[in-house]
């Protein structure tokens, strides 16, 4: 019996392993080349970089021998994933090397000084920020105009200030002395209200060159005027830099979870998940599938020959002699009589 893409079977040693059966989603079939003793009789984790995945009864990528590519904004940072996890914004996919176990994007990488990348963008480049805007506030997720008193010629991340005397329109690209004004126009030019993420000291004329920025960790401030800095809230984080204000916080990527107030984004435990971005909580992995990482956006099967009956299981356990499972096994099957199977076996053979 010869099987379709994206199936398999493992042998014809008893009538339930003779049955083509669909690849899981994060695996693809194991060549001869690698080791299979035939075609379509293994299957390997996806490597690195890759995934794949079902949708209404066809395998994607159609090809069983190969896991597709991560592309756009995405990223596979680990073996056996299901689907590509989306950068936040401000970064984008990176593959941090070219070996046998890394095929595609592997890690999300900063946007340099100068560019940025907007949450809503699916795409695996940053847009270059023109002069007069800034990115640095905003953690490389946004291109805003400087505000009035503060300047960039499109060569650095964050809007300069004009100094003392000179002063600047919104949006500008360098400083102006303002004509017979001097040091007091500063005070009215950039001054109120203070730049965003900025807040005004206690002594108004003093706000255009010295307005401090919501430097404190994960704290930020989204209006102009305003006289203090805001939390950032749960299922989310700022910019953890003494040196970066923050105008917004961001969501927590998929695998990491916040569930206090001004604090950065932890990873979800080894036995744990997060699919989600902006959670507050972590999930137990379901019976049948662990994760060995922390940090997972979803769980992985346990392979044939293995099982976990617990929740929240950190690896699978292995079927004892006698026994079989074909994969995401909750328990190990009894073989019938007249077979047998080694420990960690996913078929029975005749004595």
């Amino acid at each position: 019996m010869n099987c379709g893409d994206g199936y398999f079977r493992s042998g014809d040693a008893t009538p339930q392993n003779n049955v083509c059966k669909p690849i899981p989603a994060g695996y693809r079939e194991k060549l001869v080349s690698e080791g299979a003793a035939v075609a379509k009789s293994e299957i390997v984790l996806c490597e690195i970089g890759t995934y794949s995945a079902w949708s209404s009864g066809v395998r994607d990528p159609v090809t069983s021998t190969v896991c597709g590519v991560c592309d756009l904004n995405t990223y596979a940072p680990r073996k056996g994933m299901q689907k590509c996890v989306a950068c936040k914004a401000g970064t984008i996919p990176n593959q941090s090397a070219s070996t046998a176990d890394i095929l595609g994007p592997d890690q999300c990488v900063s946007c340099s000084d100068t560019t940025y990348r907007a949450a809503f963008t699916a795409s695996a480049t940053c847009t270059t920020c023109p002069a007069g805007s800034e990115t640095g506030p905003s953690n490389h997720a946004a291109c805003t105009p400087c505000r009035p008193g503060y300047v960039s010629n499109g060569t650095a991340s964050d809007c300069s200030p004009c100094g003392v005397s000179p002063w600047a329109a919104f949006g500008a690209v360098a400083c102006s002395l303002g004509a017979g004004q001097g040091a007091a126009h500063v005070a009215h030019a950039g001054a109120c209200p203070c730049r965003l993420p900025f807040i005004p000291f206690a002594h108004a004329h003093r706000a255009a060159a010295h307005a401090p920025p919501c430097l404190q960790a994960h704290t930020f401030q989204s209006m102009s005027g305003q006289t203090t800095c805001k939390n950032c809230p749960k299922g989310y984080e700022g910019v953890a830099d003494a040196n970066t204000a923050t105008v917004a916080c961001t969501p927590c990527a998929k695998g990491y979870y916040n569930n206090q107030l001004a604090r950065a984004c932890g990873a979800a435990p080894v036995g744990t998940y997060v699919n989600t971005t902006g959670a507050t909580s972590y999930t137990p992995c379901p019976y049948g599938t662990f994760s060995a990482e922390a940090g997972s956006d979803t769980c992985d099967a346990c392979p044939p020959g293995q099982y976990t009956n617990t929740l929240g299981s950190k690896s699978c356990k292995t079927c004892p002699s006698g026994t079989f499972s074909s994969g995401r096994a909750t328990t190990c099957q009894s073989c019938k009589a007249g077979y047998y199977a080694a420990a960690g076996s996913s078929v029975c053979s005749p004595w």
